[in-house]
């Protein structure tokens, strides 16, 4: 049965205050992947909408979004009313905020019992997450952190070694996401290194390092299939 989004939509076509809301919470839930694609698509493609989504979504309480079922994603797709301030006072925030970190940061937290989050067409896989790109490849302390490997746009073959080297005795977590943002592989408790041995669908991946609540650095990692150069 097809999921009705109009009221999540303005007169314009473009997402109202619900559908921004909404939109929010998937990327601190790591659920953009779930959102019927209307919704997708509108959030990514317009450069206005994405601040929007991005400003909303560093006022929203991650854990608190996780303790409770969702009435959108969890309880069939009712639609919601937003309460969040008005996109007005949002765009006072993306004054002083870097978006790009922001927006890599609250991307891609799900529920690790959620069914296999990529897709199936691996044209589609190897699309650029337009939430990641801006920045990766970055160290966000760059005198205090050093990348070791895997090399960015790297190739996993077997396994995959991450390895940095940081000049503070810190614990962090490793936290690989699929081209939609969607977590795959997460652990913490971190050193210095990670080894990554498990297959993954073909496709384009992104890899987060943080510490505590501070991200320290996306990668971007490519699995080609069987034979494929």
């Amino acid at each position: 049965m097809s999921i009705q989004t109009d009221s999540y939509f303005n007169k314009d076509g473009k997402l109202n205050d619900n559908g921004i809301a909404l939109c929010a919470e998937a990327v601190v839930l790591g659920k953009m992947g779930q959102l019927p694609e209307r919704l997708r698509k509108a959030a990514e493609e317009d450069p206005e909408t994405r601040r929007e989504i991005a400003a909303l979504a560093t006022l929203l309480d991650k854990q608190e979004l996780k303790s409770d079922s969702h009435p959108f994603f969890d309880a069939g797709h009712q639609a919601r009313v937003s309460t969040f301030p008005t996109l007005k006072a949002v765009a006072v925030i993306l004054m002083t905020v870097m978006l790009g970190t922001l927006i890599a940061y609250f991307s891609g937290q799900v529920d690790p019992n959620d069914s296999d989050p990529v897709r199936e067409d691996y044209s589609e896989n190897f699309e650029p997450n337009v939430f990641f790109e801006s920045l990766t490849g970055q160290t966000t302390r760059s005198d205090e952190l050093e990348i070791l490997e895997p090399e960015l746009d790297a190739e996993k073959q077997n396994g995959m070694n991450f390895r940095w080297a940081a000049e503070q005795d810190e614990n962090f977590s490793l936290i690989i996401l699929s081209n939609r943002g969607d977590e795959i592989i997460r652990a913490d408790s971190l050193h210095d290194s990670f080894r990554l041995e498990q297959d993954l669908v073909p496709g384009l991946y992104y890899w987060r390092l943080e510490t505590g609540d501070e991200l320290m650095y996306v990668g971007r990692f490519t699995v080609r299939r069987s034979g494929e150069r």
